[in-house]
């Protein structure tokens, strides 16, 4: 869990990017293999050009102790 973070619905954080050109902001990436994309066939079944993955991007903020 990140603190301040509300993830969508069935959101399964994988892999956090970092981009030097983007300062204080990260791209959060899920793993969504396992999500049925047509309620019977999971995204990691399906042909390469149906697949899918979800992202969001976190603004983050200093915390002063």
């Amino acid at each position: 869990m990140i603190e301040g973070i509300v993830f969508p619905q069935d959101f399964r954080p994988e892999s956090v990017l970092f981009y030097p050109h983007q300062g204080d902001r990260l791209h959060i990436l899920s793993d969504d293999g396992g999500l049925k994309q047509d309620g019977i066939t999971e995204c990691k079944k399906l042909p390469s050009e149906q697949r899918s993955f979800r992202s969001i991007w976190v603004t983050v903020r200093a915390v002063q102790s």
